[in-house]
């Protein structure tokens, strides 16, 4: 058994599934747009280990080790770009603000595959390769130090200013961020500046942690912004359509209790349109959000 192609599989399928679901809760959104670029380039570094540790060809092996750091470098700066805009857009990212934040890791990614400064050679072990550092891999570990710190900084400081709703969101993408980004740096940063690389297959897996809690974050919260909506539309019906009380609470108890178990937003807004239509016997029920 291929524990390494398991492991790899896992985190990838499970990731990207996670993903998906995010980014179609509200494709338009670019919070879950920049989630799910996150994913592709976790799923891209576990694939690019993967292969690293198992081709028999020098160059082939070269090659993918070199795509490691590449795409490392710039999956630390988008992590560090999407805190910034989580949970809410932050205005001040304009399309320059934004080319200057990705560029250091851009400009990373292009030494790293173009010269031997970071990978300097490889050997293989037992475990796949293992790589001769160039100058360049101090600095592209003081590069994901620093841009995780950036990160959990940043988190910190956010939960601090927020209220109480999107301090739960900050939390467990704080939380998942400081899990995932501590063991990876272990096995992937540490341990391998001296030389050890028989747990840098273990990394990505690290990333289920983040990748988990941060989807459960944005999910649950986007619904309990179509909920607090619906209660407080409800206060409409209430005062204009239910003049029987009991059938006001009947319904308002009915919708509460349903909801709890709708994961779907559009499922959501659709009882909610119809039990409201049904109650008050109204031509036609709609909901609009401005994005």
């Amino acid at each position: 058994m291929n524990i390494a192609l398991l492991l790899t599989s896992f985190t990838i399928i499970i990731n990207i599934i996670l993903g998906i679901l995010v980014y179609l809760k509200n494709p338009k959104n670019r919070i879950n747009s920049a989630f799910f670029l996150v994913i592709i380039l976790i799923s891209g570094w576990a694939f690019c280990l993967y292969a690293s540790n198992h081709t028999n060809n020098y160059l082939e092996a070269l090659w993918w080790n070199k795509l490691i750091y590449a795409v490392t470098s710039i999956m630390m700066v988008y992590i560090s770009y999407f805190s910034i805009v989580f949970p809410r857009e932050n205005p001040v990212l304009n399309s320059k603000t934004r080319i200057l934040w990705f560029l250091p890791g851009i400009i990373l990614a292009i030494l790293v595959l173009s010269t031997k400064l970071l990978v300097e050679n490889i050997y293989y072990i037992s475990s796949g390769t293992a790589i001769t550092f160039g100058p360049l891999f101090i600095l592209h570990s003081l590069f994901i130090i620093f841009y995780l710190g950036f990160t959990l900084i940043n988190l910190a400081i956010k939960y601090l200013k927020s209220n109480r709703r999107y301090k739960m969101q900050i939390g467990y993408f704080f939380f998942g961020s400081f899990l995932s980004g501590f063991f990876a740096i272990i096995t992937n940063v540490f341990l391998p500046s001296f030389g050890n690389f028989q747990l840098t297959k273990f990394g990505p897996s690290f990333t289920l942690i983040f990748v988990a809690l941060t989807t459960y974050a944005i999910v649950k919260y986007n619904l309990m912004d179509i909920r607090i909506v619906i209660n407080r539309i409800v206060a409409m019906p209430d005062r204009f359509l239910f003049r029987n009380k009991y059938l006001y609470q009947e319904t308002i108890k009915e919708l509460g209790k349903r909801s709890n178990s709708i994961v779907d937003s559009k499922e959501l807004l659709s009882l909610f349109c119809g039990r409201i239509k049904e109650r008050t016997m109204a031509k036609n029920v709609n909901i609009y959000f401005i994005e």
